[in-house]
């Protein structure tokens, strides 16, 4: 669907003269670097409002999208499943805010869940050695993602210490949600790994 309506777009670029035609396919990669986040947050910004906790699903949006650009993570192979994939991770995310009412238990998992991920995260950036990264490259990845990662721990706390409950877990959840993302990243490359040295 986004690489159709981008490949569209390019051609009325060519066919009114805004582009040449050796340069649609940079177009078309443009546009799809465009469209599908913006599908992403349209979509998310439409099921909270079905939920109707915009405020809270629009947080999760924003962090989750801070986190992704700044710490990593996996990336699905096609467009429509990176939606998917979003989507119902939003849903779930309102779902379990409307789920936990009890402030001791919400507590207790925000600490339990911040803890998780975030040393998940630590953990990760060691792990995670590419070696198409120069040496200084991954050490300013590695501090940015700690970083990053330390600052939505203490400013989720800070949060929930104000009783703003339902922002701590946005911010919380969309942190464990990266470090899911970072495990699945980490196991399909061990997986390639493993299918490119049998070959």
């Amino acid at each position: 669907m986004v690489q159709k309506f981008a490949k569209y777009l390019a051609l009325k670029f060519v066919y009114y003269g805004e582009c040449s035609e050796e340069d649609v396919d940079i177009y078309i990669y443009a546009l799809e670097a465009v469209i599908a986040p913006l599908l992403n947050v349209v979509y998310g910004l439409i099921i909270s409002l079905l939920f109707g906790r915009f405020l809270e699903g629009t947080i999760f949006i924003i962090a989750f999208m801070f986190l992704r650009r700044f710490i990593g993570g996996y990336h699905v192979k096609t467009h429509f499943k990176c939606i998917l994939t979003f989507c119902s991770i939003l849903t779930c995310f309102l779902i379990a805010l409307s789920l936990f009412q009890n402030f001791n238990l919400i507590f207790i998992a925000i600490s339990i869940v911040a803890i998780i991920a975030w040393i998940g995260i630590l953990i990760s950036t060691h792990i995670f050695e590419n070696e198409k990264h120069k040496i200084e490259q991954k050490k300013r990845h590695k501090i940015r993602s700690i970083s990053v990662s330390t600052m939505f721990v203490v400013v989720s706390y800070v949060f929930l210490l104000k009783d703003f409950i339902n922002i701590a877990m946005a911010l919380v959840f969309a942190l464990f949600i990266i470090f899911c993302g970072l495990l699945c990243a980490f196991f399909h490359q061990k997986q390639e790994l493993s299918t490119f040295y049998k070959e």
